[in-house]
């Protein structure tokens, strides 16, 4: 049978890596991924691209630690938190030590990642004021930022951000399936009725095995009426400020997505969310 497909290739808006510059010559057009009044980012944007109209704001953390397996209480909140390398005050790198830290009420993702469950104290949330830190890579570190250095000796610094309470989302009426290796979207997924994939080499950076994604996406297309294969290393390398490993990673998509799913007999769609 014949399914909807709806391929995002995160964070590859950017004039230097636009997809659509190598992908096959079709129908192409534009989407506002971003709804007013919103920040752009990856939560947003992927709620937007699915079609539902009352995107959640305040909520990219609760997903996150959803699609983690997290238990969260109804008045909890959520914070998502990076792990970065400070040098002489600079913000100079992301640091994957973050399976070292041992705080209450925080969770690894692996990585620079982590989560923070703050307990029964969803009413905080219009008192904080969180620091996207992946966007200010290569700045100074604020000096009143109340973060943490969990890390004694060294300077690497825990920076929560994305306070995030839990969310209201209108359900998908449609039977659907999503690809993905990234707890955010395994969240967003559950949260909307939709299925995920659970497998340990989908790891959501550039050494995600891309190749058993996209089989899989193949095979889950001829079950279901819609897939959602998001694939996020292009999204990691910008973080890691990579060019190379960035358009290398692109360009390895591409041919895979030209090879396979624009061959197949299912409707494809292939965006992105934003730029990294």
């Amino acid at each position: 049978m014949a399914s909807k497909i709806l391929c995002i290739i995160d964070g590859a808006t950017d004039e230097k890596f636009r997809i659509s510059k190598v992908l096959k010559p079709m129908l192409k057009g534009y989407f506002k991924t971003t709804p007013w009044g919103f920040e752009t980012e990856s939560n947003t944007c992927i709620i937007n691209l699915l079609g539902i109209e009352d995107v959640p704001k305040n909520s990219r953390a609760w997903f996150e630690a959803k699609g983690s397996g997290i238990n969260l209480s109804d008045n909890d909140l959520v914070m998502r938190t990076s792990m970065v390398n400070v040098e002489d005050g600079v913000i100079s790198s992301l640091s994957n030590r973050s399976d070292e830290i041992n705080i209450p009420g925080y969770y690894s993702l692996g990585s620079y990642k982590g989560i923070m469950v703050l307990k029964d104290r969803a009413g905080e949330l219009n008192d904080i004021i969180s620091y996207p830190v992946h966007m200010h890579m290569g700045e100074r570190l604020p000096e009143n930022l109340g973060i943490s250095q969990p890390l004694k000796g060294d300077d690497v610094y825990l920076i929560p951000w994305s306070p995030s309470v839990k969310p209201k989302i209108t359900e998908l009426n449609i039977n659907g399936y999503a690809v993905t290796g990234i707890p955010l979207v395994k969240g967003i997924a559950s949260a909307i009725g939709m299925k995920h994939s659970e497998r340990k080499d989908f790891t959501g950076d550039t050494d995600t095995n891309l190749s058993a994604k996209i089989d899989m996406t193949m095979e889950m297309a001829d079950k279901v009426d819609f897939v959602l294969l998001h694939i996020n290393g292009t999204d990691e390398a910008g973080h890691r400020t990579s060019e190379k490993e960035k358009t290398e990673f692109r360009d390895k998509v591409i041919k895979m997505v030209n090879d396979k799913l624009m061959s197949s007999e299912h409707q494809v769609v292939v965006t992105s969310d934003h730029g990294t």
